[in-house]
This record gives C-alpha cells, structure tokens and sequence, in this order.
C-alpha cells in the first residue's frame, strides 16, 4: 500500500465522521475484543455498527453500583494480551503528571478508608501525589494519595482505577479520566478512559460512566485510546450544554501505532441521561495524523451561524493534507461543511470542497468579493472550468474559485497571454460542480497544461 493510498484511507476517516455518529448513536454493541487478541489493522475505518439498531440501546449499570460502562464493561475494561513486550507504544491522552496543573480533584467510585475515616463513594477528593506503575499478579497497577477536601481526614491511599481525575465541571457534570496501562501487541500501551459523574442522578443517587472513547472511532474493535482534555459547556449556542472531549486514539497496533489519531467529539445527554448516564456523539472530526512515509493531515474547525439566530448550525471543518514524494510534496486543502439536523452534526457531502466547477450560465464573472459590485476579476464563458476550494458561510451561496480562462481588467480586456490563475468569487447559482480527487488534483494541478 503505497503512501497515497494510505493516507486517502485515513482521510475518508473524516468522510466517514457523520455517518459514524449516526449509527454510534444508534448502536451500542458489545464489540469487545478477545483477550489473547490485539486489534485487527483497519482498512480505512472499520465497519459501522447497522443501521436500524434498537434506538434506545444504551450503556449497561453494573448491578448494584454506581458505575455504567459505554458500550460494555468488556469493552472498556479490555485485558490487552501477554505477548512478549518488544516495543513502548507512545502514551494516549492525559497522565496524572501531564495533566496535574489541570486536574480539579479526584471523585472516588468506591467507599475508601482514610485513617479512621471513611469516605463514601462519589466524595471529593484532593489527589496529592501517586505512585510509579508496578505489575503485581500480571497488572498493571498504581495508587494516589488523597485527601477529603477540606482537609477533614487524614491522606491515604487509594486504587488509581478507583479514582476519577476531574479537569472539568459544571451543569451538574463532571467529567475527567482514569488511568489505566496494558500489554498489548508486544508493547506496554499507557492510555485512559473517559469518565463522565453525575452526583445526584437518580434513582441510584449518583452514577460514573466509563467510556471507550474509541469507540466513537473504531465501533467494531477496541484501540487503546486517551483523553488530552475535556471541557463543559454550551458549544453551539442552543441553550445546552455539551461535553467536547479531545482525545487521541491508536489507529493500528500493526502498522501505524507510534502515530496516534488525534479528534475531538462533541457529547450531548441522551434522553434520561440522568438516570442512564448515557450520552451520544453529536459531532467529530480528526485534528490530524502522521505516517512515518511523509503523509499527513492537520484540521480545524470553526463554527458558523448562518442564520443570525444565534445558534451554531453549521461547523465548517478545514483540512490540510500533505504528502512527501521523492519529487516533490503534494498538498491540497479540503473543506466539509457539518450541518445540525436537529440531532447531530451530519456532514453535507455534496458540499464537500475542492471540487471542479462549471459554468453553467450563459456567461458569469469572477469577482473581488461577494457582491455583484465589489469589481471584476475574469469574465467567464459558458463551459469555463473552475477550481472550486471554499464557500461563504450564509446563503445565497457563493463559491470562491480559480479560473484556467485569463484573467481580465475590470474593462473586460484580455489578460496578458497564457495567463491563468484568475481568481476570485461566482455565484453557486452560475456553477455545476462535479468531483475531484483531492489527493490527485490541487491548485497547481488543476492550472497545470
């Protein structure tokens, strides 16, 4: 599989975004992996869960406590296997000592014992240091020494996989990790697992989700994967409020895992979530990734209100590909548009830039902005072939170009001879686009003879 192709694969990652939360909305299987077995290498993406699912499948409780596992306790809580260890995968998502200064306090998922006091679970602690990471009987384990906020006890110790990290609260919510280390394929992975408290939901008086956040990702198969942050808050404008999560996730233990995924996904609460503890992805997209042959990818996002109500209805979503040849690097921005339909995100495929343009008027024009008054750029013919890359935010939709026609003064005369590249805005209604395969063709490409 040469370069190209690898890095197309993992770009239709984000091609693959919206229909992924659809059906992770819809879907919570138990998809854990064998024990003995590490993850099988993707093929671009493993295959969703199906479409038509139960609606309302949802996390499972572990009976008679205060934890519930997204998807399965199986699943999150996944053993690696016992190969012999050849190789130190890279650390994923946030460790008690690189997150420290963020960590707000830790929330105990079990009753604890602090000298002669004992702490109930779902109590604040303050998390004063920890442990280095030893394997006793096989497992990988760590403790912290905590305190009752307030300083109402005296320190001791607890179990790491019983203490929640909080770097985030509010609404009632607080969200943060638990650490957590493995065998598997031949190498020591350090990740976390996402953990999500309400401390009065009901009728338990309090619940702590653990989530496998990647399986918002990888739906069918378990890959170590850690949160690098997480935040509380009203992310679109719509009156409430969502947990944006960014996290990094191993891709393939077989080919790729020294470069892990890097995403962000937005959560919102699921119907009854207070008494489920269930929440469901509402939007991602992949921050970026590395191949160890030159191939990469980088993106942003930035929200859009392209109404004027006030209600983030739109994120537009920038991604910078790369490739490093023997001859030359290869590099081409693609643009998606993820539009709210009243649930989720779902990315606008037919908005999808680049893409090639047609005019299809009997004549349009490039101009210097989008107004009919803002100056000529180039005059176009019907037929005239255009490089499309962006689009504005609002409607009527207008389109910003690069002509292969020469460019023309504001008179209307001819360019200088040979001259292409003019560029500038058209409006959607003068345009018919049709696709391009953004990991061939490009800007220069596309004005190339």
């Amino acid at each position: 599989m040469n370069a190209r192709t690898r890095l197309l694969l993992f770009v239709l990652l984000i091609a693959a975004c919206a229909a992924l939360l659809s059906e992770c909305a819809r879907a919570r299987k138990d998809s854990g992996p064998q024990p003995s077995q590490a993850p099988a290498p993707p093929q671009g993406i493993e295959k969703p869960a199906e479409a038509g699912a139960p609606a309302d499948a949802g996390p499972a409780a572990e009976d008679g406590g205060i934890i519930v596992y997204d998807p399965s306790r199986e699943r999150v809580l996944a053993r690696g296997d016992a190969d012999e260890i050849v190789t130190s995968w890279l650390p994923l998502g946030a460790t008690f000592e690189s997150a420290r200064g963020a960590i707000l306090h830790g929330i105990l998922m079990s009753e604890a014992s602090l000298g002669e006091t004992t702490l109930p679970a779902l109590s604040r602690v303050a998390v004063k240091a920890a442990s280095g990471w030893e394997k006793p009987q096989g497992v990988y384990r760590r403790s912290y020494t905590v305190q009752a906020l307030g300083g109402r006890s005296p320190e001791g110790t607890v179990d790491s996989s019983q203490c929640v990290l909080v770097v985030a609260e509010s609404h009632g919510v607080s969200v943060g990790f638990i650490e957590r280390k493995i065998d598997i394929a031949g190498g020591e992975s350090l990740y976390n697992i996402l953990a999500i408290a309400f401390e009065e939901a009901a009728p338990r008086g309090g619940a702590v989700t653990l989530a496998d956040t990647s399986v918002w990702v990888f739906p069918d198969s378990f890959h170590p994967s850690g949160v690098r942050a997480a935040s509380i808050g009203d992310l679109n404008g719509d009156g409430a409020a969502e947990i944006m999560v960014t996290a990094e996730t191993i891709v393939s233990l077989t080919y790729l895992g020294a470069t892990p995924l890097a995403w962000e996904c937005w959560l919102a609460p699921k119907a009854g979530a207070a008494q489920t503890g269930g929440w469901a992805p509402i939007f991602l997209f992949n921050q970026g990734f590395a191949t160890d042959e030159g191939a990469s990818y980088a993106a942003t996002r930035r929200l859009i209100d392209s109404n004027g109500d006030g209600v983030m209805d739109t994120v537009k979503v920038m991604t910078e590909i790369e490739e490093t040849g023997e001859e030359k690097t290869f590099a081409n921005t693609i643009v998606s548009f993820f539009v709210w339909n009243g649930v989720r995100y779902e990315k606008q495929a037919a908005q999808e830039l680049p893409r090639q343009g047609t005019v299809t008027a009997d004549s349009s024009t490039l101009l210097a902005d989008m107004s009919m008054e803002s100056g000529t750029v180039a005059a176009l013919p019907r037929g005239a072939l255009l490089y499309v890359y962006d689009r504005s935010d609002s409607s009527p939709v207008w389109y910003r170009a690069v002509s292969r026609e020469g460019a023309k003064g504001a008179e209307g005369a001819e360019g200088a001879k040979g001259a292409k590249g003019a560029e500038g805005w058209i409006p959607g209604a003068d345009l018919q686009l049709s696709w391009i395969d953004p990991l061939r063709v490009n800007r220069e490409t596309f004005l190339s003879p």
